[in-house]
C-alpha cells in the first residue's frame, strides 16, 4: 500500500503533478495527496496529521520531515550565520 502526504505551503503545479503520478503509477488509487500547511505553526500541521489519517487510516508507520523556515529578509546562505541556520530548521525539531 502507497500512502504519501505531500506537504507544502502552496502547491505548485509541479506538486500537482508529482502527485497525479504517484497515483497513475498505482493504478490511479489514491495513494498521495497534497496538504497545505505551514509547519512553523502546530494547527496546520495536526490536520496535515488529520488528513493523513482520515484518507489513509490511523496508524503512523515512516515519517520524512525536511521543513525549514526560510524568509525572503534572510540572508544569503553563505552569509547566514550557524546560529541562524540552526534556528531556520529547528522547526523540524
Amino acid at each position: 500500500m502507497c500512502a504519501v502526504v505531500i506537504n507544502c505551503v502552496d502547491v505548485p503545479a509541479t506538486t500537482d503533478d508529482l502527485v497525479s503520478a504517484i497515483n497513475a503509477g498505482h493504478g490511479g488509487t489514491t495513494c498521495a495527496v497534497i496538504v497545505e500547511a505551514n509547519v512553523s505553526d502546530k494547527a496546520p500541521v495536526r490536520s496535515m496529521f488529520d488528513v493523513a489519517a482520515c484518507v489513509f487510516g490511523p496508524t503512523l508507520h515512516i515519517l520524512v520531515t525536511t521543513a525549514a523556515v526560510i524568509d525572503a529578509s534572510y540572508p544569503s546562505l553563505v552569509d547566514t550565520t550557524a546560529e541562524c541556520f540552526n534556528c531556520m530548521l529547528a522547526v523540524s525539531a
